[in-house]
């Protein structure tokens, strides 16, 4: 049994859905998205399960519904079809989507992206030297933070998300040292 005939879709919604399919193929990514939201938008009321969703919009894809229903549908029906195309609005789309979120959904939304950000920062985060870290430190140290050079700054301020001592970077540049003359 097709999804179409499972979700019971109408022939104008066919009709539309055919248009939005046939105008993705040669659409650029931000109007794929706006299409995409219009596909969403007419499929909300049929209650289409997420799985779903991908097997239905090929079929649609493949079945040329809009080319099928064009002879059927009256002119004001497929100019209310366009319009309705034309008029999908991406940000609404998402602004919707927001608000139909739980306040405990919202709260696990906020903290998987603050996590994710972490972790993506955490990949990109500076590779330091330890022997150079704990060089720097030591300096630091000494001389003050102030009186150290401008490229001594950022190798220090590299490390001090690293190390919290120079002592802790002495040890690690003296492992380093050590598997290296393995």
């Amino acid at each position: 049994m097709s999804l179409i005939n499972k979700y019971k879709l109408s022939e104008k919604d066919l009709y539309q859905l055919g248009i939005i399919e046939s105008k993705k193929k040669t659409s650029g990514l931000f109007e794929k998205e706006k299409l995409k939201a219009a596909s969403l938008k007419i499929l909300k009321p049929y209650n289409v399960k997420f799985l779903d969703l991908g097997v239905l919009l090929s079929e649609i894809k493949n079945g040329g519904f809009d080319v099928l229903y064009s002879e059927r549908l009256t002119e004001q029906e497929k100019e209310s079809a366009n319009s309705l195309i034309n008029n999908s609005n991406v940000s609404n789309f998402y602004k919707d989507w927001w608000q139909l979120r739980s306040k405990k959904q919202k709260i696990g939304i906020i903290i998987g992206g603050v996590l994710v950000i972490g972790l993506i920062g955490k990949l990109f985060e500076p590779n330091v030297d330890p022997c150079k870290c704990s060089e720097v430190g030591a300096n630091a140290q000494m001389i003050g933070y102030n009186n150290l050079s401008v490229e001594s700054k950022k190798i220090f301020d590299a490390c001090a998300s690293k190390y919290s001592t120079p002592a802790d970077a002495y040890a690690d540049c003296v492992n380093k040292v050590s598997n290296e003359l393995k």
